[in-house]
């Protein structure tokens, strides 16, 4: 459901109140095995995690120290804790820390790019319109999926 796949998405955190925007590319989707970058104005983020399908849950960790500076605390690592609403729509947590400190910043991440799958063949879609147009004209809504 995961790969491959591209989500807009924002965060905010309590201790600066910014909107910060960000896109996520997932290349690689697997229970202990999951793989994604994330980019947050121009400064590319490697993450890797695992999703859980069953319960769909997705938690990523950065792979490479982040520097997250406000006031005088500089946060290096960051973890996505998030649950799939659908299969276009994540919410949940960043968790921005540093030794000894850590700040909770809610996101949401709306998916733009993927695989969709109809009758068994795969298909690449821009966004959720364009699969519900998709399915649409085929008269089989049923069939379709995000994959």
């Amino acid at each position: 459901m995961l790969v491959p796949s591209q989500w807009n998405g924002q965060y905010t955190c309590p201790d600066d109140h910014t909107l910060q925007t960000f896109t996520m590319n997932v290349t690689r989707s697997g229970a202990f095995n999951t793989i994604a970058s994330v980019d947050v104005n121009g400064a590319v983020i490697p993450m890797s995690g695992a999703y859980a399908i069953a319960y769909n849950v997705l938690t990523l960790h950065n792979d490479v120290p982040i520097s997250r500076v406000y006031l005088s605390d500089n946060y290096t690592t960051v973890v996505l804790n998030a649950i799939l609403a659908n299969a276009t729509y994540v919410s949940g947590t960043l968790i921005f820390s540093e030794s000894n400190k850590a700040v909770n910043c809610s996101v949401s991440m709306t998916r733009t790019k993927g695989n969709y799958m109809y009758n068994g063949f795969s298909y690449v879609k821009d966004n959720e319109r364009s699969l519900s147009s998709f399915c649409r004209n085929r008269n089989v809504l049923y069939t379709c999926s995000i994959t």
